[in-house]
């Protein structure tokens, strides 16, 4: 978006990522506030999502979620020998 986007213009666009306006209660702004708290809590949100490296972002694709990271899970370790070092 350019920054010279009206408020109403950039919470069209805010409204395409899903759940986002569900986390501004949070922030206590609901989505009948004046458009411009909205985007102002929206792009809270999405920066620190970006912060906390949760999302990336670039000037050509704006913010983006990485692929999900897949848990592989452990195997149960039966008892005997730990596959953890023991220092003391």
């Amino acid at each position: 978006m350019p920054a010279t986007a009206s408020a109403k213009d950039v919470l069209a666009q805010l409204r395409k990522v899903p759940e986002l306006l569900k986390h501004m209660a949070k922030l206590n702004v609901a989505e009948s506030d004046h458009p411009g708290q909205v985007v102002s809590a929206g792009e809270f949100i999405l920066e620190g999502l970006w912060a906390h490296r949760r999302i990336s972002r670039n000037e050509e694709r704006g913010y983006h979620g990485e692929a999900a990271k897949t848990v592989e899970p452990r195997e149960f370790q039966q008892r005997g020998r730990s596959t953890r070092r023991e220092f003391n």
